[in-house]
């Protein structure tokens, strides 16, 4: 995996604190191209594992638009909020209204880059979640 990779880990281990799970699915976005190339080459498909039923598995989620789809729209909603959380967990602890204020921002940003119809249901369901509904 590493060489059709370009010889990068997909998961780095550190203390990143809030962003693990973001940097990861970053890693993997960034890498989705070499990942769909690994799963249709002859090195896979001479591997055991692809003949498995995990192996087969992995190999439709890989290979699936909406797997990637859903991976982007985590990335588009967590960015935002990733700078709230590093604001408040900083040296200087931000005063309440700041912390409004930048939420109110973060809501913003999250809205508009979902501005796109067919992201709709994926805002909706965020927000009724955020609630306790559903």
């Amino acid at each position: 995996m590493r060489e059709k990779i370009g010889g990068a880990d997909l998961v780095r281990p550190a203390a990143t604190r809030f962003a693990t799970s973001f940097l990861t699915l970053k890693s993997l976005h960034e890498h989705e191209d070499a990942l769909k190339a690994l799963f249709v080459s002859e090195t896979w498909t001479g591997n055991k594992l692809a003949k498995t039923k995990a192996g087969l598995d992995v190999h439709d989620i890989v290979l699936s638009t909406q797997f990637w789809n859903s991976v982007e729209d985590c990335l588009r909603a967590s960015v935002p909020l990733l700078i709230v959380l590093r604001v408040v967990d900083g040296d200087e602890k931000p005063a309440m209204l700041e912390v409004q204020a930048l939420m109110n921002q973060a809501k913003e940003r999250i809205s508009q880059s979902f501005a796109i119809q067919s992201k709709k249901p994926f805002l909706r369901r965020s927000w009724l979640l955020s609630r306790g509904v559903g």
